[in-house]
């Protein structure tokens, strides 16, 4: 790549960084407050239906700027059900890589006594409209990260596939900078995370299984389990943190399992299956 060519590349890879941090910052500003009064609300269902859902606002902001800009239009493919990766056993590859590694993260917590938990309530239409919102919130930063910024970075950077995913691995892990309990093992974990959904739509053109994994994962963590989701601590949960969480090698008692080596250890494990199984999917393809 020449240098004017590099320079070029360089200014709109900032440029589409600094579109998505635009977009988080209005959507923060505009629902800050509203979103503080429903996190007060204990216990109450509708509380987190509110503060998840009201993220579909990042939906429309990012979709509007794709739709206004030509040279991004593009990115929007990335969510056609056409795409051979958006189909139904990559949607079961991310309930297994969302669910079944918070699940092992929390298993490790609860063994080494560093958190417990007591049922509270099971409300299965609430627990399916909170599903939605879910959905809404954690799909609203996979758009963002994986369908916008990865695809960007990877039609700016072509021969260099680490650009794309270490890149919007890094501002995933920024986009939480101000989370309550931010600390080292929490920034290695939002990094790894972001690098384990990119390696999923990087090697399965798998932008739904991305959304569906992210999505079971905070689901799992903070709705069912009903623990801190990065530092932020649930409005309802079918369980409720019984006592008081200790700080361990399983668990943080600041940002919960995201905080802690053992969910970056897990979280490696994941990724590096998924390096192995992508790299034989290409050597398969290209015999």
């Amino acid at each position: 790549m020449k240098d004017d060519s590099l320079s070029s590349a360089v200014g709109q890879a900032l440029l589409c960084v600094l579109a998505v941090f635009v977009i988080i910052t209005v959507s923060a500003s505009v629902f800050e407050g509203f979103q503080e009064t429903w996190m007060a609300r204990r216990d109450d269902p509708l509380a987190a239906v509110i503060v998840y859902g009201v993220q579909l606002v990042d939906w429309v902001l990012l979709i509007g700027l794709c739709l206004t800009v030509k040279q991004y239009r593009g990115c929007l493919a990335m969510l056609s059900p056409r795409r051979r990766g958006n189909r139904p056993v990559m949607l079961l590859a991310g309930l297994g890589l969302g669910m079944g590694c918070n699940l092992l993260a929390f298993a490790l917590a609860t063994a080494t006594g560093c958190v417990s938990v007591s049922f509270r309530v099971f409300e299965p239409g609430w627990l399916a409209l909170i599903f939605l919102a879910v959905l809404i919130q954690s799909g609203a930063e996979e758009l963002l990260m994986r369908m916008f910024l990865m695809t960007r970075l990877r039609q700016l950077f072509p021969k260099h596939a680490a650009v794309a995913i270490l890149g919007n691995a890094l501002a995933f892990a920024l986009m939480h900078v101000f989370n309550n309990g931010m600390g080292l093992w929490s920034w290695i974990t939002l990094i790894l995370v972001g690098v384990e959904y990119s390696l999923l739509v990087y090697y399965f053109d798998s932008l739904w299984g991305a959304i569906v994994a992210h999505t079971t994962w905070n689901f799992t963590q903070n709705i069912l389990l009903g623990l801190p989701n990065s530092g932020t601590a649930t409005p309802y949960g079918v369980f409720a943190i019984q006592g008081t969480p200790t700080d361990g090698f399983a668990y943080s008692a600041a940002f919960g399992l995201e905080g802690c080596a053992a969910a970056c250890l897990l979280l490696l494990a994941f990724c590096a299956l998924l390096l192995f199984l992508g790299m034989r999917k290409q050597r398969a393809a290209r015999a």
